[in-house]
């Protein structure tokens, strides 16, 4: 992971957690993180 992509991942990370009041920074990070895998696995195959 580069920096660009930490960036926009802290990016998600913060717009989740201001969203949704009661979850943790914490499961919006894996949650993001899940979904950056999934994305990433569309662009490479």
């Amino acid at each position: 992971m580069n920096k660009e992509e930490l960036v926009e991942l802290m990016q998600h990370v913060i717009e989740r957690s201001e969203h949704d009041k009661h979850l943790t920074v914490e499961t919006a990070v894996n949650e993001v993180a899940q979904e950056m895998k999934m994305c990433r696995k569309d662009t490479v195959s």
